[in-house]
């Protein structure tokens, strides 16, 4: 009985490179790469069998330049890899796509970045029973914009966590019927697609004779 292997040859380049996305994911300071490139416009003897992924740091040194085999999910029509890097905050992905045709086209780069602390935290009282908090934003990356922030509240007498909201602006209001008694410190984290940034923080009294 005769064998009958089945394979795929890469040979041919396509015209068009297909999309590709570049995620990451924070775990500690390891920084993982998900790379998920659309094949469903491309012919199956056009995939990629090699993604190349070279991360560069702000002043466009090399920090790590790596070769992948990556995976084919023929249901998803995706082909995906995986890369990583450690203990880097700001940094871009260059991704190059080949098969034994050659070289796909040039892409463009892929730039990630921890969001810094926010600044201008500021704290009022409105109607007697309102605590108004707002804050100034990071300067960002267009690339990586910020998702939202989050605010933690703080008994700064206890120490014990009050509350931890999600925050899609530069504002929020809480109500609070006691507030003359109370003094509250604010933690405030900037989230984008690397997940929590450098947080800052103030305190402010509300408590009769006192100032922040």
């Amino acid at each position: 009985m005769a064998l009958c292997i089945m394979f795929t040859v890469y040979l041919s380049v396509p015209l068009i490179t297909p999309p590709v996305s570049v995620v990451a994911a924070i775990d500690g300071q390891q920084i993982s790469l998900n790379i998920s490139i659309n094949v469903s416009t491309i012919c199956k003897g056009e995939y990629p069998n090699s993604i190349s992924v070279t991360i560069l740091n702000t002043d466009n040194t090399v920090i790590k330049n790596t070769s992948i085999s990556p995976q084919v999910n023929d249901q998803l029509m995706i082909v995906t890899g995986n890369s990583s890097v450690t203990n880097l905050n700001t940094f871009t992905v260059n991704v190059l796509l080949s098969n034994n045709g050659g070289t796909f086209g040039i892409m463009q780069s892929f730039g990630f970045s921890f969001l810094g602390p926010v600044t201008n935290i500021n704290s009022s009282i409105d109607n007697c029973s309102t605590i108004d908090i707002t804050w100034t934003a990071p300067t960002v990356d267009d690339r990586v914009p910020i998702l939202y922030y989050i605010l933690r509240i703080y008994d700064a007498i206890t120490g014990s966590l009050v509350d931890t909201v999600p925050v899609n602006d530069t504002s929020y209001q809480f109500m609070d019927n006691n507030l003359y008694i109370h003094c509250y410190t604010y933690v405030i984290t900037g989230v984008n697609a690397l997940g929590e940034g450098i947080f800052n923080n103030n305190t402010f009294s509300y408590q009769r004779g006192r100032y922040t």
